[in-house]
């Protein structure tokens, strides 16, 4: 869900002149930079927590020391270029590899099932 809405924010104004009602268009682009990163936030804390009490694989917590500097990063970067798309890429970009990165160790984690 974060990627969707992230991916949102750059066309915020191409996406209203044509009519569609994303919830960017809806609520603004910097409340949907608050959306997308408080996703992503719970994302990565429902994988440390499941981690930490065992409902996931102990080692699931890796993927979140993984993910946490590139969703820093696109963090950093969505707060400072919100309002300027071009430069905003480089948050999508990080939060694109955050997911890849997260979900790549996460899923190894689930299928080593080592607890």
């Amino acid at each position: 869900m974060s990627l969707a809405v992230v991916n949102n924010i750059p066309d915020f104004h191409q996406d209203r002149l044509v009519g569609k009602r994303n919830l960017v268009v809806r609520l603004g682009r910097q409340r949907g930079v608050y959306l997308y990163l408080a996703l992503s936030a719970a994302g990565l804390l429902t994988a440390l927590i499941g981690a930490l009490t065992g409902v996931f694989p102990f080692w699931c917590w890796l993927a979140v020391l993984a993910g946490l500097p590139l969703w820093l990063s696109s963090a950093e970067a969505a707060w400072t270029t919100w309002d300027t798309p071009r430069k905003f890429i480089p948050a999508v970009k990080n939060i694109v590899l955050c997911y890849g990165v997260t979900t790549t160790i996460f899923a190894a984690a689930l299928l080593t099932g080592i607890r």
